[in-house]
């Protein structure tokens, strides 16, 4: 099988013309199943001058080796001329040549050498077969050459991707090496590919490795900082090192709870940066409550906490975002303090934050921005299951008493918070809840007038509304039973006359949530 045939079938699948890759990527299926392929492939690697045929070229080599047993299946001399070009290949490759301040391609050759390396290094260190690439990766990780040093961590970090079980007997050495690397003043990609290694490290690290790797954290949160101003994306990828020890080696971090809840607070408050970065640190101050709840409430952080997450809550929404404070997944800084929130109160005695977060709810109900009072009706509303007994004998008379007053709000945020609060009462906090359905239902009723009167204005308020409804119904039993002809009356004519089609499936989920509560409401249908 003759090289030239195989580059040029791999350079006519970037021709722009479908027929001519359809016909190259038959012709490729048809070689890629000879065992020749692979030695020619190497020497595509090699010799080609398109950077994306070689590319091509390194994928394929890597799928044909990728399992132990292919690789074991191919020559010595095969496996010793690929060990001894790979790394040299990679050096002559021109697209080496990346700077930090350029911006970084991710299908770019170097990668995909890189991946090859990892997965050669995969089935060959084990046996010690491979001295050169650690010596490579030695000389350059520690060169004095800044780019040099930024390809040797680079490899280090791909490899460990890969082969992170395979440099177990390394680890020592590498968290040495990542000490140092992690103060890499002149090229700050040399940082962040070492936390990137670091990564992928941290799964396969035994008791040995904690007190080294402890030592690594406020290194790591010191280059997060430098990151942010290089590029906020490098920066959430570097933060992603947190979410794997929490997960994995939540030791390495109990030192450092404090200042690392203090660091990701601080980032999660700068409003001048992305959304993407401030909710990865909201979710690491959100892992902290629930793995380390103890130390937080030892070192008196709740108050701290509070403190950052309720400004967030009274921040403006962009343009096009929504209020997501009851989705699932959130992707603004306000949404996800929503979340923290919850956390808070699902994981911390009720009676160490309730008294804490009634003061910024205190405050903030009196506030003249909306904003404001719709954060104090969130806060009370993702606190209801956590806190639900505590605020049941507690407070629940004040608290709906505020969210009465926030159905009447001239604003419809504001009133959407409070019908969101109400809603979550009703599904947490029975039966106490019930024995106001006297004062809570007429004003449910005046909402939903309301709410389907301005329905092309604030769609999100009869939606808030109806939740509202149906929670409480759903929880009244035989207490729904003086409501229902009023009730059902409106539910009916909401179906039969709306024009929206979402007013009318969410009636309809209303007269399903009232019949559970009473099976009474089968006659009232049926008249």
């Amino acid at each position: 099988m003759a090289a030239e045939k195989v580059e040029l079938v791999l350079s006519q699948l970037l021709v722009p013309d479908n027929e001519i890759i359809q016909q190259a990527t038959q012709e490729l299926r048809q070689l890629v199943r000879d065992p020749a392929i692979i030695p020619v492939l190497c020497t595509v690697l090699t010799t080609s001058q398109n950077a994306q045929v070689r590319q091509y070229a390194a994928v394929l080599l890597r799928r044909r080796v990728l399992k132990v047993k292919h690789w074991k299946a191919l020559s010595p001399d095969i496996t010793t001329n690929i060990r001894e070009n790979l790394l040299q290949v990679l050096l002559r490759e021109p697209e080496l040549a990346r700077y930090y301040g350029i911006s970084y391609d991710r299908k770019t050759v170097r990668k995909s050498l890189s991946q090859l390396i990892a997965t050669v290094a995969r089935h060959e260190l084990p046996d010690g077969r491979w001295p050169e690439l650690l010596m490579f990766l030695q000389e350059f990780t520690r060169s004095q050459d800044p780019q040099q040093r930024e390809v040797g961590m680079y490899v280090l970090s791909t490899v460990a991707s890969s082969a992170a079980e395979q440099l177990r007997p390394h680890y020592m050495s590498l968290l040495e090496l990542c000490a140092a690397s992690l103060e890499d003043s002149q090229n700050p990609m040399v940082s962040f590919y070492t936390i990137q290694t670091l990564i992928h490290l941290v799964a396969h690290c035994g008791s040995d490795e904690v007190k080294p790797f402890q030592h690594l954290v406020p290194k790591i949160m010191n280059v997060i900082l430098t990151l942010i101003a290089v590029d906020e994306e490098y920066a959430v990828e570097a933060m992603e090192v947190f979410d794997e020890l929490l997960e994995c080696e939540v030791s390495v971090i109990a030192p450092h709870v404090r200042n690392l809840i203090e660091f990701a607070l601080q980032l999660s408050a700068r409003t001048e940066l992305s959304s993407p970065l401030r909710v990865k640190c909201l979710s690491v101050v959100a892992a902290l409550v629930r793995l380390k709840r103890k130390s937080l409430l030892k070192l008196k952080l709740v108050v701290p906490i509070l403190d950052i997450l309720f400004p967030i809550l009274c921040e403006a929404p962009g343009e096009e975002e929504e209020e997501e404070f009851d989705e699932a997944e959130s992707s603004t800084a306000p949404s996800y303090a929503c979340q923290v929130l919850d956390t808070l109160a699902l994981h911390l005695p009720p009676e160490k934050l309730i008294p804490h977060l009634m003061k910024p709810i205190e405050r903030s109900l009196q506030s003249a921005d909306p904003l404001h009072r719709k954060a104090a009706y969130l806060a009370m509303a993702v606190s209801a299951e956590g806190c639900a007994d505590y605020i049941r004998t507690k407070l629940l008379k004040d608290l709906l008493q505020q969210v009465y007053r926030g159905l009447q709000d001239p604003n419809p945020v504001v009133r959407n918070a409070a019908l969101f609060a109400l809603g979550q009462f009703s599904e947490h906090l029975q039966p106490d809840i019930s024995k106001f359905s006297g004062e809570l239902l007429p004003l449910l009723f005046e909402s939903l007038s309301k709410a389907s009167a301005d329905i092309d204005k604030d769609p999100r308020g009869v939606t808030k509304t109806f939740y509202a409804v149906e929670m409480f119904c759903e929880n009244l039993e035989k207490d729904i039973l003086p409501y229902l002809p009023q009730l059902m009356d409106y539910l009916l004519t909401t179906i039969a006359t709306s024009q929206s089609f979402r007013a009318k499936e969410l009636a309809i989920s209303a007269i399903g949530a009232t019949g559970r509560a009473s099976m009474d409401i089968m006659q009232i249908v049926r008249h």
